[in-house]
């Protein structure tokens, strides 16, 4: 999971799993099927994983991960048009978000391990509630405190797994343009 952290059903440690981003259900048939999926499941909405036919068999069977990343990007629209934004920690530590993982088995034998992020309403949220296309709810990933992250990886019941489905505080991110590379000539 590009290193993001799970912890396996019985398993008694953690491991680092590169993963593939996207998350492939088990009922899927076929590797292509798979693949072509995959790119839409990136994330998943806390409030219905227990329910999508997409994400319930990862969220049910407590498939936690935990996904570093210094950053994530989303589009401000306040100017009328999609301007690229990175959104990071104030300090410039590394965030651990949220996720689920699926290990899938093909016909042929192939294995796909694969994740995705959760994500949470952030409609009221300080600064995320700027960020997406207009009139769209605005969601963000779910970003753990640093001390939760056993916590999260060990919940045993979905329900207090869910206690962590919370937006981050805004006074600890901050927003960036994302310059565009200019090219020489």
């Amino acid at each position: 999971m590009d290193g993001a952290e799970h912890t396996p059903p019985g398993a008694v440690g953690r491991e680092r799993v590169v993963g593939q981003f996207g998350l492939v259900p088990p009922w899927v048939k076929l590797a292509s099927d798979a693949r072509l999926r995959s790119t839409k499941l990136v994330n998943a909405r806390a409030e219905t994983a227990s329910t999508s036919n997409h994400f319930r068999s990862a969220w049910l069977g407590a498939q936690r991960c935990i996904v570093p990343m210094m950053a994530f990007q989303e589009d401000d629209w306040r100017s009328g048009k999609a301007v690229p934004t990175r959104i990071a920690r104030v300090d410039g530590k590394p965030m651990g978000a949220a996720g689920l993982w699926e290990c899938w088995t093909g016909a042929d034998g192939e294995v796909i391990v694969s994740f995705c992020l959760l994500t949470v309403n952030a409609n009221s949220h300080a600064l995320m509630h700027r960020y997406g296309p207009p009139g769209s709810e605005k969601r963000m990933v779910a970003i753990l405190n640093e001390g939760a992250y056993g916590a999260w990886l060990n919940a045993a019941q979905p329900e207090k797994a869910r206690e962590f489905m919370r937006a981050y505080p805004a006074e600890g991110l901050t927003a960036n343009p994302i310059e565009k590379k200019r090219s020489a000539g």
